[in-house]
């Protein structure tokens, strides 16, 4: 996939169909972040304590891990956003676009059925039934509670997941991690960049997060005909509103002239 530079900060990757990658931040992300934070039932599980909050100076939602961006992710679904899948996030990070200072999850990588997320791996590798090793986005995932398992939540697969790389696919993009020390070699990791741009997935807590955690890119997808009609209706609202303007200012002046003759 190409990178192409689009309209202020939304970057624009080429491929069947238009991904738009753009800041996550200010009250679209508080009111997402809202959604995250209101089921009460959640409010007691291990896996979703601790650093996960908005910080309304910054207009940025503070910590991540991967279940916190998983339950974020599930959660913009349906409005079509999603947390940039890993070749995308490597795509934004290759362009300079993943600051330094903070660490962001970007999906699981399956190498084995081992422990201590047996569970997670034993459920993905029967539904795939694909060559290990497999990288994962959030996207292709969902979350649930449940005490069997580690931090009382449980991963599997979406109804119908996409994205996932396996085998041949998922060894090539683990290869090319910018330091090969970081690679795994069995059970279910964490797939993630850490605050001095070095990729992981090697990492099996799953549960583990911290303050300097970041989720602040999303993409969107759409099709070239639902993008012509997008920027249409964009023309014409701006359009509308310079007629505004200048309706206003006519108006202004009238009303100052016909003040002047009084």
């Amino acid at each position: 996939m190409i990178l192409d530079k689009a309209e202020g900060d939304k970057y624009l990757f080429a491929e069947d169909k238009y991904v738009f990658a753009s800041p996550f931040k200010g009250d679209i992300a508080k009111s997402y972040f809202e959604k995250t934070v209101s089921n009460e039932q959640e409010w007691s599980v291990n896996g979703f304590k601790r650093h996960w909050k908005y910080d309304s100076e910054k207009g940025l939602i503070i910590g991540s891990s991967t279940f916190l961006a998983l339950r974020l992710d599930e959660q913009v679904r349906p409005d079509g956003l999603l947390i940039p899948i890993p070749q995308e996030a490597r795509i934004l990070d290759e362009k300079k676009k993943l600051s330094n200072g903070y660490y962001r999850d970007f999906g699981i990588v399956v190498y084995s059925q081992g422990n201590p997320n047996e569970r997670v791996a034993k459920g993905i590798i029967e539904r795939t039934k694909a060559e290990l090793p497999l990288v994962v986005p959030f996207k292709a995932l969902n979350p649930g509670l449940s005490s069997r398992f580690p931090y009382g939540i449980a991963i599997s697969l979406t109804e119908n997941p996409l994205g996932i790389l396996s085998g041949k696919e998922a060894r090539q993009y683990l290869h090319d991690l910018k330091y090969k020390g970081y690679r795994g070699s069995s059970d279910t990791c964490g797939l993630d960049r850490d605050g001095n741009g070095i990729w992981y997935a090697n990492w099996s807590g799953l549960g583990s997060f911290y303050d300097d955690g970041r989720v602040d890119w999303m993409c969107s997808k759409g099709r070239h005909a639902d993008l012509e009609t997008a920027h249409k209706g964009l023309l014409q609202r701006r359009d509308d509103a310079k007629i505004q303007k200048l309706e206003t200012e006519r108006d202004e002046k009238q009303e100052e002239f016909v003040n002047s003759l009084k």
